[in-house]
């Protein structure tokens, strides 16, 4: 009987408990079944407080999120060289260019381009270019900076070799040497010299301050400067410049002094000189211009029989007449064999082009004029 009542309240409490914990529970939750590890787990999809929900960035879409491709903005490098200028101004020349420009052209033939400005500064680096000037300029830049147009092909800068003058168009041989056979390049006359102080003997027996002045004077150099010295004796023109002749006081002289062929003109109406080569000459400044000396008298240059033009001689002779003109009449003379080398253009009565008076004779050739041969109608 005592044990009942111990029961009852025993009964009692465990109601009472679970009375209390009903009160307490809200509508939403969920049953608690006492068991711990299922009240420490956390719902992850109601928690707001979810930390990796929260601080995951939205990177796709955001109006704020910077472009980094393709901005317009974007400052673009370049390395041209001379840009052209953005009203397009058509050229001739750099004359046609403002202040500060060039005439920027593709190719040097090209006659018209656009004005360009100048670089105002330059690389250092080495990549020769042929201007179209003919000078080799280090790089592209600063054939530029000079006003000047480049030559891709680079044949500006080749020069054209040559013997004498008559072997350039506009240009004039130009040689490192003033004998008659060495070679030299067709060299255009510069405008302007710098004042530079080099020294070099020009062959025409002048020194120049630089080798730019003689080339502005049309004049050769002689890196030997022998040209230059004040005697030289000799007893061929090959020993002389070519702008020089051995001058001797008599044919038969074995030497002679190296004397300079005279560049004034020759008076007209001179004295006859007989050519050491058996030729007449109008006068002994045209003998001393052919580079060749005279008889003191005129009796080795006399022949025989009276001729007309080459009509009336053999062969072997020409008809010496002493003077310019296909009317004249003169004597069988036997031709020279060889003549010095000298250009002093004469035209035959045949309409052909000779180099001196000595040239026509040995052609059998009677001398029209001095000069070259006038257009035939």
């Amino acid at each position: 009987m005592k044990r009942i009542p111990t029961l009852l309240l025993a009964f009692t409490a465990v109601v009472f408990v679970l009375s209390c914990s009903g009160a307490t529970t809200s509508p939403d939750a969920k049953e608690d079944t006492g068991d711990m590890a299922e009240l420490d787990t956390l719902d992850v999809k109601e928690d707001t407080g979810d930390l990796t929900e929260r601080d995951t960035p939205d990177v796709g879409g955001d109006e704020n999120t910077p472009d980094v491709g393709g901005d317009e903005n974007t400052p673009e490098v370049t390395d041209d060289v001379g840009e052209d200028d953005g009203d397009q101004n058509t050229c001739g020349d750099n004359e046609d260019c403002p202040e500060g420009d060039y005439c920027k052209k593709p190719e040097c033939s090209d006659t018209e381009g656009v004005c360009a400005s100048k670089p105002s500064t330059c690389p250092t680096l080495v990549e020769p270019v042929c201007g179209c000037d003919g000078i080799t300029y280090n790089n592209a830049c600063l054939a530029g900076a000079a006003g000047v147009n480049t030559d891709e092909t680079g044949t500006a800068c080749l020069g054209r070799e040559c013997v004498d003058d008559g072997d350039c168009q506009s240009n004039f041989c130009f040689k490192r040497g003033c004998f008659g056979d060495d070679f030299g390049v067709c060299t255009k006359v510069p405008a302007t010299c710098p004042d530079t102080l080099v020294p070099v003997c020009g062959c025409n027996g002048t020194t120049y301050n630089n080798e730019c002045l003689a080339q502005a004077s049309s004049m050769s150099v002689d890196p030997t400067s022998a040209a230059c010295a004040s005697t030289r004796n000799c007893s061929s023109n090959h020993e002389c410049t070519v702008f020089e002749y051995c001058k001797k006081d008599e044919c038969t002289a074995e030497t002679g002094v190296c004397t300079l062929v005279p560049k004034e003109e020759c008076e007209a109406n001179s004295k006859l000189a007989c050519g050491c080569d058996g030729v007449f000459y109008p006068s002994a400044c045209v003998a001393a211009k052919c580079r060749t000396n005279i008889h003191t008298t005129n009796i080795a240059c006399q022949g025989e029989g009276l001729c007309e033009r080459f009509t009336e001689c053999s062969d072997t002779e020409f008809c010496q007449t002493g003077t310019v003109g296909c009317a004249a009449k003169g004597q069988c003379k036997e031709r020279p064999r060889s003549c010095e080398d000298a250009l002093y253009n004469v035209c035959g009565c045949d309409n052909r082009l000779y180099s001196n008076y000595c040239e026509a004779a040995k052609a059998g050739a009677v001398v029209k004029n001095e000069g070259l041969c006038p257009a035939l109608p």
